[in-house]
């Protein structure tokens, strides 16, 4: 019996060692990993680090050479054409239109209303052509650069003493200007004078067109 009792307790002292051996290499393991996973971690990270570096760099090797090829560009064909010609040439990248309550104008004398509320939009369109901009530029509407401050000698706009709000915003190579009324009455009629280039560009045989409430 003696010796049953010594051996059960042998093994159990037995088991108790695999334990504490197996808790040990666990926990030298899950150490390890720790310390090994941020080892990586670490290098992965400088590496991204690196990679942004070199992406950076890289964008601004590619920025100024297109801004160097774009100067070339200009000084080339400002040797080659004439300034009439290079506004000719820049104009073609550029579309104007007006707009009532977001309904496009197209040649009308007269736009026709029903609300309270009118608002009358100018849209400046620009295709991505790939000009210099100093080109470009050349042919946007005379006196207008996105700013209402330029519309003076470009549009004009009336309904008797009733003034207007005036908004612009700009979305990719979309410039879009609004005047808006908010209480005309039935009667009213508002005129909308615009310069003998913008008409050009709209395409109407006259330099104005009305609205009126009905």
């Amino acid at each position: 019996m003696k010796s049953k009792s010594a051996g059960v307790k042998i093994n159990n002292r037995i088991w108790l060692l695999v334990l504490i051996l197996s808790a040990i290499v666990f926990v030298a393991l899950a150490v390890f990993s720790v310390n090994y996973l941020g080892n990586v971690t670490g290098q992965i990270k400088t590496v991204t680090e690196e990679n942004n570096k070199n992406t950076v760099t890289l964008n601004d090797y590619t920025t100024k050479i297109n801004n160097e090829n774009l100067k070339y560009l200009e000084t080339i064909m400002n040797s080659a054409f004439s300034e009439n010609q290079l506004t000719e040439i820049a104009k073609r990248n550029y579309s104007y239109v007006f707009t009532v309550n977001g309904k496009v104008v197209q040649n009308e004398d007269v736009v026709y209303v029903s609300g309270s509320t009118v608002s009358i939009g100018l849209v400046e369109t620009i295709k991505d052509s790939g000009l210099p901009k100093n080109i470009l530029n050349l042919g946007r509407v005379k006196d207008f650069t996105g700013s209402f401050e330029d519309f003076s000698n470009s549009v004009r706009i009336t309904c008797g003493k009733k003034e207007y709000k005036k908004t612009i915003s700009s979305k990719n190579l979309a410039t879009n200007a609004y005047f808006t009324y908010t209480d005309i009455q039935k009667g009213d009629i508002i005129t909308v004078f615009f310069s003998d280039d913008l008409s050009g560009r709209v395409e109407f045989g006259q330099n104005f067109f009305e609205i009126i409430y009905n």
